[in-house]
């Protein structure tokens, strides 16, 4: 196969596995919580506060998209936006005590669903995945 079939095949291997992926996520979860939902709440626990902007890329969502996670997480208690007085128009989000709380719970969760949906790859093959995938997107 030349370059241009093996990155077809890639594609459509990339749009089934996040099917994939989403399919075990709504199985599995307990939470209640979109996998989109849970990723926020993932980011915001690790990295701390972030602006919609940065959580647009992280999580490959438009604007709308980000204001309809962040405005239904704040809903719940969460997380909650606030601003800078160093830039009024930038918005950031972080994570409340509440969301803190629940944090080890989605995480849990979200690691089974990683470890079933990667289970037919060796330490290694995702060692490579991972390296290809921060290669693509690093340096572009």
């Amino acid at each position: 196969m030349d370059r241009n079939g093996w990155l077809s095949t890639y594609l459509e291997k990339f749009v089934v596995h996040r099917k994939m992926w989403e399919s075990e996520w709504q199985r599995s979860n307990k939470s209640g919580f979109t996998s989109s939902q849970a990723f926020m709440l993932i980011l915001l626990y690790q990295k701390g506060p972030m602006q919609a902007k940065e959580l647009m890329e992280n999580l490959a969502v438009s604007s709308g998209g980000i204001t309809v996670i962040s405005d239904k997480l704040g809903q719940l208690g969460y997380i909650r936006k606030i601003k800078t007085e160093q830039d009024r128009r930038a918005v950031f989000m972080e994570i409340t005590d509440e969301g803190r709380k629940a944090y080890p719970d989605i995480k849990e969760e979200w690691e089974g669903v990683s470890r079933r949906i990667f289970s037919v790859l060796s330490d290694v093959e995702v060692a490579i995945m991972a390296q290809l995938f921060s290669k693509l997107v690093d340096d572009n």
